[in-house]
């Protein structure tokens, strides 16, 4: 997702298709105009998508995070009037006014959390986008991956998704030549 849809992102929108979990998103967040914009990006009012498969163990750490947010807020006589999963807990008049966690925020975690697993990030920035787009390149080199549900599912047109993410790989050359070979 991009970081807009993060920051927006509910709790009701946590949802199983056949097997998998995935989140059904409607929305993005403006910081701009600190609130809801009501729609996703390049997208009319009204119009959902639905996100990559999540791993069980996200959605079991997701549902434990929810009771440890249900009770702090309970304790702190807040309502999160808008379900939202990345509530911003900081602040009790941010968080009592409904506003999620700042793309800044997101940012400095991903890069503690890079830091921390051993990621070297001294000449490249890591942030949200680039988080996407790493996933959109893993995606890009799935075998099999079909690029208009890819596409789809990252909010972009199959147009888009080609010409950000999908280049040549030199080092597959000899796997192609192989491929090919075994077709004709």
């Amino acid at each position: 997702m991009r970081p807009q849809e993060l920051q927006a992102i509910r709790w009701n929108q946590l949802i199983k298709e056949g097997s998998y979990n995935v989140f059904e998103i409607d929305n993005a967040w403006s910081e701009k105009l600190h609130r809801l914009n009501g729609h996703l990006k390049s997208r009319s009012h009204g119009f959902s998508r639905k996100t990559l498969p999540i791993s069980n163990n996200l959605v079991e750490l997701l549902l434990n995070y929810q009771k440890k947010q249900r009770k702090l807020l309970r304790d702190k006589g807040i309502i999160n009037r808008n379900k939202f999963i990345l509530l911003i807990m900081r602040d009790k008049r941010l968080t009592a006014d409904g506003v999620p966690i700042g793309q800044a925020s997101m940012n400095i975690i991903i890069k503690k959390v890079a830091e921390k697993i051993g990621v070297n990030a001294t000449s490249k920035k890591i942030n949200m986008y680039t988080c996407r787009h790493t996933v959109a390149t893993k995606l890009d080199n799935t075998p099999g991956i079909s690029y208009p549900w890819a596409a789809f599912r990252l909010g972009h047109t199959t147009e888009m998704f080609l010409k950000t993410y999908v280049h040549v790989a030199k080092d597959k050359s000899q796997a192609m030549m192989d491929l090919l070979n075994q077709t004709q």
